[in-house]
């Protein structure tokens, strides 16, 4: 889960959402966690202004899809 500020960080260096979960997945499989499954990362924008502070929320495994929805003020 990334803070409106992490997400700036990558969007202002031009990084779509694939390349974010892409490169979590990689510098993941690199440390050789192997709590998350191949493809199993989500990258999702979330949270308001609270500083630099993002987060991993473990998924409940099995065949579930994750499904996210848009909030508006």
């Amino acid at each position: 889960m990334l803070s409106p500020e992490h997400h700036r960080i990558f969007r202002d260096a031009h990084w779509e959402r694939g390349r974010i979960e892409t490169e979590l997945e990689a510098a993941v499989a690199e440390r050789g966690v192997s709590r998350y499954r191949r493809g199993g990362i989500m990258a999702v924008r979330a949270g308001g202004p609270a500083g630099l502070m993002s987060g991993i929320l473990c998924g409940w495994g099995g065949d579930s899809d994750p499904v996210t929805r848009e909030v508006e003020d």
